[in-house]
């Protein structure tokens, strides 16, 4: 019953901080949006900025789903590293590219 309770309030947790999360998206855009108004200036900015998001996204999901329950196991030690450098190698890879072709 005490896991039962625990997986609830973890739930209600990460929904309260998604909502949370999301107006403070929406408020930015606003702001965004007030001060530049609709142009091709601003849909690069969007697109760089979900581009960024959507890059680093598959960090934290990573690192939440197979990272920390591997973490506490000795015998999984090098697997686990080999996972962060892969993983950081790939986003470090994409944020040179993007760096690189950004004035075109």
């Amino acid at each position: 019953m005490n896991t039962k309770r625990n997986s609830v309030s973890q739930l209600s947790v990460m929904i309260l901080l998604t909502i949370i999360t999301q107006l403070f998206i929406l408020m930015k855009n606003s702001i965004v949006a007030s001060k530049f108004g609709i142009s091709t200036e601003l849909d690069a900015f969007n697109f760089a900025n979900s581009t960024g998001g959507f890059v680093y996204s598959f960090i934290g999901a990573g690192i939440s789903t197979i990272l920390m329950p591997n973490l506490a196991d000795e015998s999984k030690k090098k697997s686990t590293n080999i996972f962060i450098t892969i993983i950081y190698i790939m986003a470090f890879l994409i944020l040179l590219i993007m760096f690189i072709f950004k004035r075109v």
